[in-house]
């Protein structure tokens, strides 16, 4: 059965915090005064809600990564994080199907790269690497740009058949070496029986298929 690949993101997401409304007080209790004097009840002074600009809603990382975030939440999209990228392999029977999601900037691309621009083989092949796959044979890559506002990010799809798949062993990934605008990997390994997942870095860059 053949579907198409779940890309997880890993990036730095912006946390809106919403103060919430004050509690509406109780209605004070009258009391009862003689007729001939009068009570002067001064009303409590409402409450001023926090000023939700004042909150810092960018959330620390964290860790030694040097990441640029857009917030491009304006334009009805997620954070967009240059150096951050998600990896995905679905192996279901004889088929191995590898996604890379990732900014263009990344690839050292600019923001407006149109799909029909890009060398989707040599930046597939430059990146991804199949361990164990010599029985594995690639039946072509798709690539595809989608579009957050100003910014822009690739996903790059190959799918293999492979006639020996339980020697392919793990992926690589390459682009580290490639492409210094990767940082971290955020990788995933999906099959019937068994899945993994990892935080991909030069030095750790392999997704073992366990």
């Amino acid at each position: 059965m053949r579907f198409s690949p779940k890309l997880m993101t890993a990036a730095a997401a912006l946390v809106l915090l919403v103060p919430l409304a004050a509690c509406p007080k109780r209605p004070a209790v009258e009391t009862e005064t003689p007729a001939t004097e009068t009570e002067t009840v001064e009303a409590p002074a409402a409450e001023t809600p926090p000023d939700p600009e004042a909150i810092d809603i960018l959330p620390d990382p964290g860790g030694d990564l040097d990441l640029e975030i857009d917030d491009v939440g304006a334009h009805g999209g997620a954070a967009h994080v240059h150096g951050l990228a998600s990896l995905a392999a679905i192996l279901e029977g004889n088929e191995l199907i590898v996604a890379l999601e990732s900014p263009l900037d990344n690839f050292g691309l600019g923001e407006a790269t149109e799909a029909s621009a890009l060398n989707a083989k040599k930046l597939f092949d430059s990146a991804i690497q199949i361990d164990g796959g010599t029985s594995c044979t690639r039946a072509g890559i798709d690539a595809e740009v989608q579009r957050s506002g100003d910014h822009g990010s690739v996903v790059l799809t190959g799918t293999y058949t492979c006639t020996a798949p339980d020697q392919v062993s793990g992926v690589t990934f390459k682009g580290f070496a490639a492409f210094p605008g990767f940082e971290q990997i955020s990788a995933n390994y999906i099959a019937p029986d068994s899945s993994n997942a990892a935080d991909l870095t030069p030095d750790d860059a392999t997704l073992i298929f366990d």
